[in-house]
């Protein structure tokens, strides 16, 4: 019989469930997930399917005699009888000669939410992206009109300067201005 001790360290969330669906033992880590102690947890001497509701139906769990291999990891949320929600991947494979059931839960939230923050910083950056694109089509508008209107500035001047010329040129006498 392989002991259960080897399991202690494993950073994981792990189950060890009978036959019947029962849970025998939990490391520290998978009663950190389900945010319940594991002697309570134990004592109530409860199948997993009813202290936890899959969104998906697991029916490995119902069928546990029936694995003989480790199954594929099936993505799922869950709900605990205290209502603590929770998303994780689980694993079942036979342990101590199909007598009794590991369940690994890798938990997947962290992903989730780290997901979740870079989609958020993402669309951010995507917005201050489009933001420097209108400006830098703000400048080149501005660079174009900015050409026009000094070259209407420069023949309002030129049209000026001739207008004082001529007035200048058609004054005969001198004059003269005190200020």
């Amino acid at each position: 019989m392989m002991t259960i001790k080897i399991l202690e360290s494993l950073l994981e969330p792990t189950l060890l469930l009978d036959r019947d669906g029962q849970i025998i033992w939990m490391n520290e880590a998978c009663a950190q997930l389900l945010q319940v102690p594991a002697r309570k947890l134990l004592r109530q001497k409860i199948k997993l399917t009813q202290f936890l509701k899959f969104e998906r139906e697991l029916k490995e769990l119902n069928q546990l005699p029936q694995i003989t291999e480790p199954t594929s990891y099936v993505e799922t949320t869950f709900v605990t009888q205290e209502n603590i929600e929770g998303r994780v991947q689980i694993s079942i494979q036979p342990f101590d000669s199909s007598t009794k059931y590991l369940v690994y839960m890798r938990d997947v939230n962290l992903e989730q939410t780290l997901q979740k923050k870079y989609r958020r910083e993402l669309e951010a950056k995507i917005a201050y992206i489009q933001e420097l694109e209108e400006a830098k089509a703000q400048l080149e508008d501005y660079s174009k009109n900015l050409e026009i209107k000094v070259q209407e500035r420069t023949l309002e001047l030129r049209y000026a300067n001739r207008q004082m010329e001529a007035l200048i040129n058609s004054l005969d006498q001198g004059f003269l201005i005190f200020h």
